[in-house]
């Protein structure tokens, strides 16, 4: 009997004692209401606050949830047939938590709403800063307070021609429609014998595939360089519920 209880006892206190990294792995694993599917076999995603309503189809493309850490909450898109990584969600709020506004029935935050897309070798961010009250259940976007649609993984190129765009009816609201494009346009250089570029190491194959136009600039016999363009763009909606 003694050793039964003290068995007993040593489960529990391992219970009490089991390492944070344990419980943050159990975060990463999506609940039902994380994700849903619409009408259409397309996914709507809660991030934290902001549900993002996606045209990814359900058969097309896996959902990973990672821990959030830090108030910050990722979600990554994954093909499921090549399992490349398609897009990154991130939601967070902006500044430290002492920038939340309170009012006697809800908390006013302000937060930031990032998509990453992986276009090619390039990664092309819309961003939006959204004005957000909360009151137990109740949620919605008072304003966007600012909105942008960039390129972030490369110094050689540019996004030229940019329009980011928001739609709502009237504020505030519990829903807003956003676009963004730009011509993505650059240099890049390949040496003689070799099949990727100084830059990033891509081939002309992945810029083709990805939808880029490649034409040859210039050539010597140490190389040479291509003059790649294209149009890019995103669009979706976010909402609170």
């Amino acid at each position: 009997m003694k050793k039964f209880k003290l068995l007993t006892y040593l489960f529990i206190a391992s219970l009490i004692i089991m390492p944070s990294n344990l419980v943050k792995a159990a975060e990463s694993i999506p609940t039902n209401e994380d994700i849903s599917n619409t009408e259409d076999d397309t996914l709507d995603l809660r991030l934290d606050k902001i549900v993002v309503h996606t045209d990814y189809n359900t058969d097309e493309v896996n959902v990973v949830r990672q821990a959030t850490i830090d108030g910050v909450t990722t979600v990554e898109i994954v093909d499921k047939n090549t399992n490349a990584l398609i897009e990154t969600l991130t939601e967070y709020v902006e500044g430290s938590t002492q920038n939340q506004l309170l009012r006697a029935s809800g908390v006013n935050s302000n937060i930031v709403v990032k998509r990453d897309q992986y276009k090619g070798p390039f990664v092309l961010s819309f961003v939006m800063h959204l004005n957000v009250y909360q009151s137990g259940s109740f949620r919605q976007i008072n304003s966007v307070l600012s909105k942008n649609y960039y390129i972030t993984s490369s110094s050689s190129f540019t996004l030229e021609n940019v329009d980011a765009s928001v739609y709502a009816s009237s504020f505030p609201t519990t829903e807003v429609k956003y676009s963004g494009s730009g011509v993505l346009t650059g240099e890049v250089y390949f040496e003689a014998g070799h099949s990727t570029s100084n830059e990033g190491g891509f081939t002309i194959g992945e810029l083709i595939s990805a939808g880029f136009t490649v034409s040859e600039e210039s050539s010597s016999v140490f190389g040479i360089n291509y003059y790649v363009r294209g149009f890019v763009s995103i669009s979706g909606t976010y909402s609170v519920y």
